[in-house]
C-alpha cells in the first residue's frame, strides 16, 4: 500500500494492539504501523519461543500433533504458540478471541506473517514431492451455527490472509454439510462422532499440496475428518496449519493423551 494512503487509512480507522487492543500510534514514514503494543508484542514473542511439552522444542519449531491428526499420516502440525482460556499467553488468547468474535484483518495477518515463513520453508522442503505450482490454501470451514452466530468464518478469513502474504491460492474445497454439537462441550470420543461425515468436498485437489488452515487445533479431530475427506478427493499431501494448539493446565502438555 502506498505510504499515504496508509496514513490515510490509520487516520481514519486508527490502529489497534491485536493483543490488548489499545490504540497505537500511526507510523507516517516507511515501516508499517505495528500490530502490537510494548507489553504485548514481548509476550508474543515469550509465547512463540515458549517451549513444547513434548519434543522440548519451541512451539513455533516443533511438529508435534494430536492422535487423531497422526492416524491420518500426517507428518506434522505448523503452529506458533500454546493457547490457554485463562493465565500466562493472554496476547495469544485475545488475538484468537478477536478473530472468532471480529473480522479485523489486522489480526489475520499479523498470524499470517508470522506462519509464512515457517509454510514456506516447509512448501520448500517438500517440493521433490509435489511442485510448489500445485500448491493450494483450504481453510476448515467453522460450524454452520457460529458461522450464522457472527456472520463469518475466521479460518476462511485467516485463509485469505495467508494466501495474501504466500502468494498461495485460496480454493473453498470444503463445506460443512451438516449441523453438530458444541466441540468444547465433549469429550475426544464424542467429537470423532459428532464431526464424523462433517465436511464435504467442494472444489478439485486432485494431485495438490493442501495447506489445510484453522485458527486453534485441540484434540485435532476436525481436522483428521477434514484431511480424509481431501485425500479422498486425491489431494498429494496435506499440511495443516493453525494459529496455536489448546494446552490445558492439568495435562502440562499440548495435546491430551489419548489413543
Amino acid at each position: 500500500m502506498i505510504p499515504i494512503l496508509r496514513i490515510v487509512r490509520d487516520l481514519l480507522f486508527p490502529p489497534c494492539c491485536v493483543g490488548c487492543g489499545k490504540r497505537l500510534a500511526t507510523s507516517t514514514g516507511k515501516d508499517k504501523t505495528p500490530y502490537f503494543c510494548r507489553d504485548c508484542a514481548l509476550e508474543w514473542e515469550k509465547s512463540l519461543r515458549s517451549q513444547c511439552p513434548d519434543c522440548f522444542a519451541a512451539y513455533s519449531e516443533c511438529d508435534c500433533q494430536p492422535h487423531a491428526m497422526k492416524r491420518t499420516g500426517c507428518v506434522g502440525l505448523i503452529k506458533l504458540a500454546p493457547y490457554h482460556t485463562e493465565g500466562a499467553h493472554q496476547t495469544v488468547s485475545h488475538a484468537i478471541h478477536s478473530m472468532k468474535r471480529t473480522p479485523r484483518s489486522r489480526v489475520f495477518l499479523c498470524c499470517a506473517e508470522e506462519l509464512s515463513d515457517r509454510l514456506l520453508k516447509s512448501v520448500g522442503a517438500s517440493q521433490e514431492k509435489t511442485p510448489i505450482s500445485r500448491t493450494v490454501i483450504v481453510h476448515l470451514p467453522r460450524s454452520l451455527q457460529n458461522a450464522k452466530r457472527y456472520g463469518f468464518d475466521q479460518a476462511c478469513e485467516l485463509a485469505r490472509a495467508l494466501s495474501r502474504v504466500s502468494a498461495y491460492p485460496h480454493l473453498h474445497a470444503l463445506k460443512r454439510v451438516r449441523k453438530d454439537l458444541e466441540q468444547k462441550k465433549l469429550t475426544v470420543k464424542e467429537r470423532q462422532a459428532n464431526l464424523k461425515g462433517a465436511f464435504a468436498l467442494t472444489g478439485d485437489v486432485r494431485g495438490c499440496r493442501v495447506i489445510l488452515v484453522d485458527d486453534v487445533v485441540t484434540t485435532g479431530v476436525g481436522m483428521a475428518e477434514a484431511i480424509k475427506v481431501l485425500k479422498k478427493g486425491g489431494a498429494a499431501e496435506v499440511v495443516p496449519v493453525c494459529v496455536a494448539v489448546t494446552v490445558k493446565k492439568h495435562q502440562g502438555a499440548a495435546f491430551p493423551k489419548f489413543s
